[in-house]
């Protein structure tokens, strides 16, 4: 550990031996944490509740409350916060009974101050791990939600299916290009995967129709950002990802939905999926048209950049993000041969009412 990370870490050491408290508290400053000494596990109690402490020495035989009050509070109230036992009386009782209550460690009366970075660095790791295994575990779930969600609208929409993922990837390599940071490329993962779950509330006529859809089932149609930020806000977490689903047919000059935002009022990551969404639902087959070429798909979208599209995230997605997509990037849907061949000129007109 370097010396800039151990000036972060503060030490809590409790024990009522004064010349123990300071001798340990002393060392570890010396070695490079921060360190505050506590004479009871009142005066610990009263510590923990102002200040954050990233690991704890405690003493078991204490006068008053003993060691065994402060691990069942810490077991309680901070259960992340590594304890690291000091006795003097290490049985096997007293042992299994400080594991019970959650201690990580024991040091046994007297120590080597020599051995204080390798304790204070396995337990600190220790911790990194479990709060890991733990984020990765929370994360697999919650992946594993999202793709039950997307399953969900894509068997209810045949023409749908693959769509969501194709858009996440496609987002996620424009997010790149754009460099953007780790936090955006998960909710813009997320986002991407959740954009269309809205759908599910759609009656399946106006989201199958073949044909033009009049007027009022466009209002039914452009409720489907509305439900759909409805269902991701319900997840823990994700309000900002909702957001971003709610306003990804939102267009630059104001004419999208379901709010008319424009502009830089449009948050970046919905800038960012409305591309993405738009070139893969041009380029596959739909109920209402058949799927253009990629070549004319970019050239609606150039011709949208300022009036339906941020025109700097248009010109990173055809300069940088296209050249550089693998070919099988978009594996072909079935061709209905029902389907009309809609030029590019007439996608155009239509995206005057913005794509479904």
């Amino acid at each position: 550990m370097t010396q800039v990370a151990r000036d972060s870490i503060r030490i809590l050491v409790v024990d009522d031996e004064e010349i123990i408290r300071e001798a340990l508290t002393e060392a570890l400053v010396w070695i490079g944490y921060s360190a505050v000494g506590a004479a009871s596990v009142e005066q610990a109690l009263d510590l923990l509740q102002d200040h954050h402490f990233d690991l704890v020495f405690c003493d078991l035989v204490m006068p008053q409350s003993d060691g065994f009050v402060l691990l069942e509070v810490l077991r309680q109230q901070l259960p992340a916060t590594p304890v690291i036992v000091l006795t003097g009386h290490a049985t096997l009782d007293l042992t299994h009974r400080a594991i019970h209550l959650g201690a990580h460690d024991f040091i046994v009366k007297p120590f080597s101050i020599r051995e204080l970075p390798f304790i204070v660095e396995r337990n600190l790791e220790r911790i990194r791990l479990e709060t890991q295994l733990r984020e990765q575990h929370v994360e697999e779930l919650l992946f594993q939600t999202v793709q039950a969600l997307s399953a969900a609208i894509e068997a209810k929409d045949p023409y749908t299916a693959g769509h969501s993922q194709k858009v996440a990837y496609l987002a996620l390599r424009i997010a790149e290009a754009l460099g953007l940071c780790s936090t955006d490329f998960f909710a813009l993962r997320l986002a991407g995967m959740l954009h269309d779950v809205g759908k599910i509330g759609i009656p399946e006529h106006v989201l199958l129709k073949p044909g033009k859809l009049s007027e009022q089932e466009w209002e039914i149609m452009r409720q489907h950002p509305v439900i759909g930020a409805e269902i991701v806000g319900e997840i823990t977490d994700l309000e900002y990802v909702a957001k971003v689903v709610r306003a990804h047919h939102e267009r630059w000059d104001g004419n999208g939905y379901p709010d008319g935002l424009s502009a830089e009022a449009i948050p970046y990551l919905s800038r960012v999926l409305y591309i993405a969404d738009a070139y893969e639902a041009l380029t596959a087959d739909r109920a209402y048209r058949k799927g253009m070429s990629e070549e004319d798909a970019m050239r609606i979208i150039r011709q949208g950049a300022g009036s339906h599209f941020d025109a700097d995230v248009v010109h990173i997605f055809e300069y940088t993000v296209l050249p550089q997509l693998p070919a099988d990037w978009h594996l072909p849907s079935q061709v209905n041969p029902r389907l009309s061949r809609t030029t590019p000129e007439e996608m155009l007109a239509q995206t005057s009412t913005p794509l479904r």
